[in-house]
């Protein structure tokens, strides 16, 4: 028999019980049960009211106005009391942030009351057994990213402007378009950095970095990464030394040049 939504949340919320604790988690549920829950919560979301986003092409539902607690309780024909709303709420942040962090199609500040940013309707979660996107830094032949080349490009450029407030006070050279393993020189007086700079759409600092950046990190002392993390919507400055960087970085993508026989 096929599960619904109502025997996810109920299932969840007894399994909480028999454990002791107030709260479900989205650990204990199985994979298919996840991707159910955080498909069909999308797909509520972009029912409900919502405005312009200040992500291009995307729209913005209010905190009060998504009403997911609500709906999950109507769902499991139950009324909105302190023993189901409170209990739904951690569920609800961990789908909010497995649907921001793990695929990019909703963005989410921190903060209770912080909008819902959603991407356009025809983006969706892949099935449940396609790989899932690198958690962390890895080494590629072409550079950082997946997804619309578009909204990459404009998470980039946000993560530019952001760092280099970040340095205020230092002398500014964008050399992003040099290929030389970083993307800006900062100077002041005797002081110079090499910093290499990534935009993240949500809030792990995961980020794809070519051989070259790689290569710059293990033998430019002056050289460190940036990592902007939720570029588009509330901006953080993350910073890693040149060290962290080679010891996290892992290849992911091998070129093969073959002849043709």
């Amino acid at each position: 028999m096929t599960r619904t939504l109502a025997d996810i949340l109920r299932d969840a919320l007894a399994d909480a019980d028999r454990r002791g604790i107030r709260s479900p988690t989205l650990d204990r549920l199985s994979n298919s049960d996840v991707q159910m829950l955080a498909e069909k919560t999308l797909a509520f979301l972009r029912t409900r009211p919502s405005s312009e986003s200040t992500i291009p092409g995307w729209r913005q539902v209010g905190s009060f106005e998504a009403g997911v607690i609500r709906w999950w309780n109507e769902e499991i024909d139950s009324p909105v009391t302190t023993d189901t709303d409170v209990p739904l709420r951690k569920l609800r942040a961990q789908i909010y942030d497995y649907l921001d962090d793990e695929f990019g199609l909703i963005s989410k500040a921190p903060g209770q009351n912080a909008p819902i940013h959603l991407s356009p309707a025809g983006e969706v979660l892949p099935p449940d057994e396609t790989d899932e996107a690198p958690r962390e830094i890895f080494i590629g032949p072409g550079g950082a990213g997946f997804g619309d080349a578009v909204k990459n490009r404009v998470v980039e450029l946000a993560a530019m402007r952001k760092v280099a407030e970040h340095f205020e006070g230092w002398e500014f050279d964008d050399v992003s378009l040099q290929k030389v393993g970083w993307d800006i020189t900062f100077t002041r007086g005797l002081d110079e950095r090499h910093v290499e700079v990534k935009g993240v759409f949500g809030r792990r600092p995961s980020v794809l970095l070519t051989r070259n950046e790689v290569d710059k990190a293990a033998g430019d002392p002056l050289w460190s990464l940036v990592v902007v993390t939720q570029a588009l919507v509330a901006p953080v400055v993350h910073e890693f030394d040149r060290n962290a960087v080679v010891d996290a970085a892992s290849p992911y993508v091998y070129r093969a040049e073959l002849d043709r026989t």
